[in-house]
């Protein structure tokens, strides 16, 4: 039983990390610091543990000890499930700092059940060997047993519970594990531990309760789900549809009008034709709502379109909320969008990126290789489009930059369409194209690209947003020499994201700065 239960106790304590992530995500994003601030909580709540555990085995050398820390660490983990995500919105919004933010939120809620799961193992090897004969060994086996369990609760958690059960019912089942546990390691004699964990199973029984129809702010949920990536969920809000992916917005919808542009950004991508305007193959990677796509097939019907979309629930989600249709000229692939571009049979004449978004960004569809691989697919003359939140100038413009500086490095034209006239300094969505000018005319200057954006905006005025953004056309220079090429090997995108909003960008993030 000592065995079992150190299995049990290596399990709940991947999988509640695992979990942590899910319960983050919605007031903090899944960007490195949440992940970073787990593990690292995770990792300290351990050595506590340890520490602690192998005083008080060496005091209280009984069975219902670890039987009642086992129930303790079930309890929190109830409370978790009723509360943890109400208790991290609490918390992010009293940190501006995505960092520290993260750090406290997920030291609060997993530091306890933590340090109380890492003194289990400590426990169990005193009880196993109440004398140092063989010492050794047994703590050996035990560690190796726990890790196996981490190992077992890492891989089941990721795999299957998290796409197919919500958080709460997850989370109700691990402190279920754990009351099961501490009453088969007491003994049917420590009431002392037996009531508490029948509480703790009582508890855990009860179903969850349905998740909320309504938000606070008022939105109808239609539907939401946890998916090996995020999680989704769709909402109406009086004549519009929207898909969420933890805090950020990912797509819009009019509820009348399924194909019109909720969200400006995705007309003014239409952007590219204006450079190719005999394009006729498009890769779209990151599908969200199926937005882009809806208005290729409407405007463009001799446009077929390939789209890379890594998650398929969210395939599945834009054909039933969205109105994705069915239709021959769409073909659409379940696959990680730089994965689908190095094995793509043919040559593309636009290739559209719309998968960064605002929290946390995809490094590897940012860097300098990517882009040699998106380059080597695309026909002469092709134009890579891409959507990337991030202001023009000001303290806030590090990551845009460093986009441009990397668009350079690979692109001869590089060109920069804000979509609102706000000021330079802001954040919003900005239209990043770029060119691979065999066989076309050189550079354009911003009058140009203007003129070229008009034309194919005239002939097409179903795209509303693509005339107005071409009378704000960004041509000032873009300084580029305090912000890195991205690389595989470095692509600090997340960091640039974060200090790009609340502080000045620090010399390690600079070029050489990490030398």
């Amino acid at each position: 039983m000592l065995a079992l239960t150190a299995f049990f106790a290596g399990a709940v304590l991947m999988a509640l990390e695992l979990l942590g992530s899910r319960l983050l995500a919605p007031s903090l994003g899944s960007s490195i610091f949440v992940w970073g601030s787990l593990i690292g909580v995770v990792l300290a709540a351990l050595s506590a543990g340890y520490a602690l555990g192998g005083l008080a085995a060496d005091r209280w050398p009984a069975r219902a000890g670890p039987a009642l820390v086992l129930v303790l660490a079930g309890a929190w983990i109830l409370v978790l499930a009723a509360r943890g995500e109400a208790w991290v919105a609490a918390l992010a919004g009293r940190v501006a700092d995505p960092r520290w933010g993260a750090l406290l939120a997920s030291a609060v809620l997993f530091l306890p059940p933590g340090l109380l799961l890492g003194s289990i193992s400590p426990w169990l090897v005193r009880l196993a060997a109440p004398a140092t004969y063989r010492l050794g060994r047994v703590a050996g086996n035990l560690y190796a047993v726990s890790n196996a369990g981490s190992i077992a609760g890492t891989l089941a958690t990721a795999f299957w519970l998290i796409p197919l059960l919500p958080a709460a019912t997850i989370l109700k089942a691990l402190a279920a594990i754990l009351a099961g546990a501490a009453v088969l390691l007491a003994g049917r004699r420590h009431l002392a531990v037996a009531l508490p964990a029948a509480a703790v199973l009582g508890v855990a029984v009860v179903p969850a309760p349905a998740p909320a129809a309504v938000t606070a702010d008022g939105a109808r949920v239609v539907y939401q789900r946890n998916t090996l990536y995020h999680h989704l969920r769709v909402e109406d809000r009086e004549d519009s549809r929207f898909l969420r992916f933890d805090n950020s917005w990912q797509s819009g919808m009019y509820l009348h009008d399924p194909v019109t542009a909720r969200f400006a950004y995705t007309d003014v991508m239409h952007a590219g034709w204006a450079l190719k305007p005999d394009a006729r193959r498009v890769l779209l990677v990151g599908l969200g709502g199926g937005s882009i796509p809806k208005r290729v097939l409407a405007s463009y019907p001799d446009v077929t379109i390939d789209v890379a979309e890594l998650d398929p629930v969210v395939v599945d989600v834009a054909r039933r909320f969205f109105h994705l249709p069915g239709d021959p000229r769409l073909r659409v692939y379940v696959e990680d969008g730089r994965r689908f571009i190095r094995r793509a049979p043919q040559r593309y004449d636009l290739v559209l990126l719309d998968a960064y978004y605002a929290d946390a960004i995809p490094f590897h569809l940012t860097t300098r290789q990517f882009l040699e691989e998106v380059r080597s697919r695309l026909a002469p003359g092709g134009v890579v489009v891409a959507n990337v939140i991030g202001a023009l100038e000001g303290p806030r413009s590090a990551l845009l930059r460093a986009f441009y500086r990397t668009y350079r490095e690979v692109f001869p034209e590089v060109y920069l369409m804000p979509v609102l006239p706000v000021e330079p300094a802001e954040l919003q969505n900005v239209i990043l194209l770029a060119r691979d000018d065999q066989g076309e005319p050189g550079p354009l200057d911003g009058e140009e690209l203007a003129r070229a954006v008009e034309a194919w905006a005239a002939r097409h005025p179903e795209l509303e947003a693509l005339a107005a953004a071409a009378r704000w056309i960004y041509d000032r220079p873009v300084p580029v020499d305090d912000v890195p090429v991205l690389q595989d090997d470095y692509a600090p995108v997340d960091a640039l994201l974060h200090f790009e909003r609340d502080n000045p960008l620090p010399d390690v993030l600079r070029p050489g700065g990490g030398n």
